[in-house]
């Protein structure tokens, strides 16, 4: 058999027959799109509102604005309302131009990391790029930013961070996302799984992602474990769990896979 994400057709087929995993169809059967939906900014589409919703921001104290860019959505109105001592969001100045997502996060040992987006350099402007990280748990992010600002702080290519909290805040996570992962890990048949043609698979949904690291590994002679780092659980490894989850269904390859949440590299006593 061939590995992961090869062709573009789709089709059911038995696991011992000559087929594999094909690439995400270009036109999604009607009852996948109804369990998993790429987000709006993906498939490029305005935003609609309702008056309800449109209330509930401005009671926020926010002033509405119908062209506002930013996801607006439950999990945006809570963190409106986050309060100063309850904030997990972490601002990162001067982090080298040229830094990976893999050297950067070796530098997150504090806990799990819930979201993280990256600003490039601006020419004229910035000379280096930002970061908004956001961890689980308001320990981890204070655990943070005391390692960063007490000395000798955290440097990378030459360049000593710039910590503090973030004022966009963001409030620590309930319950069920505490079981959450931005690892995903999923086990297969060797002869079709690989980590490669996982991140092929899940870019052909639609879902918007950064990976932090790729690795495949064989459990015996016949299971390959395929792991994917995302820099995210937020949009991104969330997103493609469920993803993977409607695909082996429509595929009726359930019982050949599995796809869990591992233990995040960024948890303390890890290293």
């Amino acid at each position: 058999m061939s590995s992961l994400v090869e062709q573009t057709s789709l089709e059911k087929t038995d696991m011992s027959g000559s087929s594999h995993i094909q690439e995400w169809p270009q036109n999604e059967p009607s009852h996948l799109t109804t369990g998993f939906k790429p987000s709006r900014a993906s498939k490029n589409l305005e935003r609609t509102w309702t008056q309800d919703f449109i209330n509930r921001v401005v009671e926020t104290g926010v002033q509405f604005n119908h062209n506002f860019k930013s996801d607006v959505s439950e999990f945006w109105l809570r963190n409106q309302k986050c309060s100063e001592y309850l904030n997990c969001a972490v601002r990162i100045e001067n982090i080298a131009p040229h830094a990976t997502m893999k050297e950067i996060f070796d530098m997150f040992r504090e806990g799990k990391v819930f979201s993280f987006s990256i600003s490039p350099p601006k020419p004229g402007r910035f000379a280096t790029c930002a970061t908004r990280l956001v961890f689980t748990t308001r320990a981890a992010a204070k655990a943070f930013i005391s390692k960063a600002q007490e000395f000798p702080g955290i440097s990378l290519h030459g360049h000593r961070w710039r910590v503090w909290w973030n004022r966009d805040r963001c409030c620590p996570v309930g319950p069920q996302e505490q079981q959450q992962s931005r690892v995903l890990r999923i086990a297969g048949p060797e002869s079709i799984t690989s980590a490669e043609g996982m991140e092929n698979l899940f870019r052909k949904s639609g879902i918007k992602f950064d990976l932090v690291d790729l690795k495949e590994w064989l459990i015996g002679e016949e299971q390959m474990i395929a792991e994917l780092s995302f820099s995210s659980i937020l949009g991104q490894s969330r997103a493609a769990k469920k993803c993977f989850h409607e695909y082996l269904k429509f595929m009726e390859w359930e019982p050949y896979f599995k796809i869990w949440y591992a233990t995040d590299p960024c948890e303390p006593n890890l290293v």
